[in-house]
């Protein structure tokens, strides 16, 4: 996360937005990491799915 906190220089906002980071183990095994990326991906019940709404914009996820 520290190429995160320095493009915002110690805000982690982009655009007046904080960003979240989620942590996942992948073990090191490509199948499981994409497996967990299309998890942390799918936009949540009631969702409609769009750029603009804000559970879809708020997911960003990084490999272990």
């Amino acid at each position: 996360m520290m190429g995160l906190d320095c493009a915002t220089q110690g805000t982690m906002t982009v655009a007046g937005k904080k960003l979240v980071v989620i942590e996942k183990d992948d073990q090191g095994k490509p199948d499981i990491g994409k497996s967990l990326l299309a998890a942390a991906s799918r936009p949540t019940a009631g969702c409609s799915g769009s750029a603009s709404c804000s559970c879809c914009r708020s997911i960003t996820f990084r490999a272990a």
